[in-house]
């Protein structure tokens, strides 16, 4: 008979709790979903637990809030700026595979490409850290956007003229969060492989993690998770962007979308190399994702220390790496806890300023309910 101390009986244990805590999860979820969505009024959420090798998730509502048509598991939902975290994730295989350095400069990775003196020692970890300099373009209007780009319709073409005009204005000191920065990357990656974007993206993480539904591009208006904003105090569907902005902000996240559970099988191989487990590249370049020697953000992952509960909306008593997404029509939150062997995703097509977010509610209630109310 084994004692209540042996290290197989402890095991046993484990793996029970574990599987209560999974079935507990995954019938509430459903639930949570709905419930989410209903108290904040939203068109549709969607929530995706990870619990090592094991996804799973839910969703509710309807795909736009003029019609009834419901959302479905597999639908595709735009997930802004945790799109970073991907291409950061192909340009640490580019440096893996030799065809690229972190601490190559903008100048060794853009020969032909005019840019003033102070970006030419900057190199790619600055940038994909957001310490490069490069102005975040923000708020561009189409006359600018269309003055920028001319009458360039090839995606990669897009990116090179906007990364043109970006080296053109003065650089920003310190940290300055940068959609543009993370189109030059594309673009380094675009030159140094031969191949766009696009292409890179699909070979170098969607395949490998089977992420099918992922799409870079503009979103279907009828078939996809359509983005909102409020008028009246009511959700109004917002026409998705035109597909040349998409081609030049696509590596920071615009008009990048993808299934909820396609969504957790990136924030799965995130948790399990955070665990030790890492595939699809060396250990040194996985980890270079997730080091942040300077503030808090690293390759597409914002690295969170723990904290007690309660003083924050982003204060947990275990640390972990997450990143919130929004184009100003929806938002995404992800959230990695290793020491829990915990990831949780949620999204919606919603737009809201408040902290914490409706996405940000539901990853705190699923880590509350998985670590018992710590």
């Amino acid at each position: 008979m084994r004692g209540a101390g042996d290290p197989a009986s402890l095991e046993g244990s484990r793996m029970t709790s574990l599987i209560l805590v999974w079935a507990l999860v995954g019938y509430e979820l459903q639930e949570t979903a709905a419930r989410i969505r209903v108290a904040e009024q939203l068109p549709a959420f969607g929530v995706a637990v990870v619990r090592g090798d094991q996804i799973d998730f839910a969703v509710d509502g309807v795909r736009r809030a003029d019609r009834t048509r419901k959302v479905q598991k597999g639908d595709r939902w735009l997930i802004g700026s945790v799109t970073k975290s991907m291409t950061a994730t192909m340009i640490a295989r580019l440096v893996d595979r030799g065809m690229l350095r972190w601490d190559e400069t903008l100048a060794e990775a853009l020969p032909t490409t005019p840019m003033r003196p102070e970006y030419r020692s900057v190199t790619i970890l600055q940038v994909l850290r957001h310490r490069g300099g490069i102005p975040p373009m923000r708020d561009m209007d189409g006359d600018t956007f269309d003055r920028i780009v001319g009458d360039a319709h090839e995606p990669s073409r897009i990116r090179e003229k906007l990364a043109r005009e970006a080296f053109r204005m003065d650089p920003v000191k310190g940290f300055e969060y940068s959609n543009a920065g993370y189109t030059v990357l594309g673009l380094i990656a675009e030159q140094a492989a031969k191949k766009p974007y696009e292409s890179l993206m699909r070979d170098e993480v969607f395949a490998p993690l089977g992420m099918k539904t992922a799409h870079i591009g503009r979103i279907d208006a009828e078939r996809d998770v359509v983005g909102h904003e409020e008028k009246d105090g009511k959700a109004s569907p917002v026409t998705p962007y035109d597909a040349r902005f998409c081609a030049a902000f696509a590596p920071g996240g615009i008009g990048v979308s993808m299934s909820i559970g396609d969504l957790a099988r990136l924030v799965r191989y995130h948790l399990a190399g955070q665990r030790g487990s890492v595939t699809l590249m060396r250990r040194e370049n996985f980890d270079m994702l997730h080091a942040h020697p300077e503030g808090d953000y690293s390759g597409g992952w914002v690295e969170q220390p723990a904290r007690p509960s309660g003083g924050s909306p982003r204060a947990f008593p275990d640390g972990y790496s997450g990143h919130e997404g929004s184009d100003s029509t929806s938002i995404c939150e992800v959230a990695i806890f290793p020491s829990q062997d915990l990831a949780v995703v949620a999204v919606t097509n919603a737009p809201r300023t408040e902290d914490p977010t409706p996405p940000l509610v539901a990853i705190r209630e699923i880590y509350l309910r998985v670590t018992g109310g710590r």
